[in-house]
């Protein structure tokens, strides 16, 4: 499990505009995470995110962040032991892989995942605490199919072509707002989508990724795009 004061490595080099150029500022001030915080991109880019500790990381990006929002300490977040710890930025990380590559190590195990049978080429599952609910129709919804045990349960809908969107699917609304305060951190804003009253999407303009968060009255699903 991760400490709650743990590095988010920051995925703005892998999905910076090709525009940008080396060495150029593209953005300052609270919105990337810390007053007054600029990054510059480029090979060797370091990016200054309030205080703390400090990691290097894709073609000598640095990153030092100070405390996240989202990192377990809020009212309505329990302490770590109780719930999985993902980071957005891991889930971010992968799809953009599998994305550009065709495919990716999955990191679900690492974050206490264990694989499930899918009885489906098309997808990989992996859950925590949740099991395959057979008595389920899944056509329409397909992350209905599982039953869940606990409130923190955890399930991923993971489709194998390179383009497929990855789904995240959880009952508690502390990992919602756990992954919407990380994506806000980096920058990410949030909007409506037109005639979808249940989707809130958070984007940002320079990054060709997406999440979508389908919130229904007894279920989250978190989609990368």
């Amino acid at each position: 499990m991760m400490k709650a004061k743990a590095v988010i490595v920051i995925l703005m080099a892998l999905f910076a505009a090709p525009a940008v150029g080396s060495g150029m500022t593209v953005g300052s001030g609270p919105a990337l995470g810390g007053s007054g915080a600029t990054v510059a991109v480029g090979s060797g880019m370091t990016t200054a995110i309030g205080s703390g500790l400090s990691v290097t990381c894709y073609s000598g990006l640095t990153v030092a962040v100070g405390k996240v929002p989202g990192d377990w300490d809020s009212p309505y977040d329990l302490p770590p032991t109780t719930a999985l710890q993902i980071p957005v930025t891991a889930l971010l990380q992968y799809q953009r892989v599998k994305t550009t590559r065709g495919s990716a190590f999955a990191p679900f195990r690492k974050y206490g995942l264990r694989p499930i049978a899918a009885h489906d080429a098309n997808v990989k599952l992996w859950g925590y605490h949740v099991a395959i609910d057979t008595t389920r129709t899944t056509v329409a919804q397909p992350y209905r199919r599982f039953s869940h045990h606990d409130l923190y349960s955890f399930a991923v809908i993971d489709g194998v072509q390179p383009d497929s969107p990855a789904m995240y699917v959880f009952w508690w609304k502390g990992y919602y707002r756990h992954f919407a305060a990380q994506l806000r951190q980096m920058g990410f804003r949030m909007s409506n989508v037109a005639g979808q009253t249940n989707v809130l999407r958070f984007s940002r303009s320079d990054v060709n990724v997406i999440v979508d968060f389908i919130i229904w009255d007894d279920i989250y699903v978190m989609r990368i795009k």
